[in-house]
């Protein structure tokens, strides 16, 4: 199914919504924390029409929500923008979010021991790779890409 024309697509407000098919879409955020509640109502539809439990759905989201925290904070993308495509394929939830910054060491980041909760931030990478089945951070001077998966038996 990957790969058809999109159904439709536009902005909801500076938001670009891509949908290519029924379990696919594409979003485009600027790099402001505020258009994160865009990405966030978008893909938790896309979740509840394919009817994805609502705690797996919870996990996928906020996952998809810190790594886009991290790139709109961290990347000083000079595009100034996130790009997000989720899709549902084989009871699985796809996700890829990418930046076009300058990139960071990923294995310098410790996610097994448990961040400090007195930290305003540094939680995200530990909550995506411990909310997700499947995680792969690639990151380069020319930006980051991030890739979680969740299994899930409602798709």
């Amino acid at each position: 199914m990957r790969g058809l024309r999109a159904r439709r697509q536009g902005y909801l407000g500076n938001v670009w919504v891509h949908w290519m098919v029924d379990s696919e879409l594409k979003i485009v955020i600027p790099l402001e924390k505020s258009k994160v509640f865009t990405l966030r109502q978008t893909l938790r539809s896309l979740l509840c029409r394919h009817n994805i439990p609502e705690d797996v759905a919870d996990d996928i989201v906020l996952s998809t929500q810190e790594a886009c925290n991290n790139a709109i904070v961290h990347s000083h993308a000079p595009e100034g923008v996130v790009e997000i495509t989720a899709y549902l394929d084989d009871g699985r939830v796809s996700i890829e979010v990418r930046d076009r910054g300058c990139g960071f060491d990923a294995s310098a980041i410790c996610v097994d021991d448990q961040p400090d909760t007195r930290r305003a931030s540094g939680r995200g990478l530990f909550l995506i790779y411990h909310l997700m089945d499947d995680v792969e951070v690639c990151s380069s001077a020319t930006g980051t890409v991030v890739r979680m998966s969740k299994f899930t038996a409602a798709y």
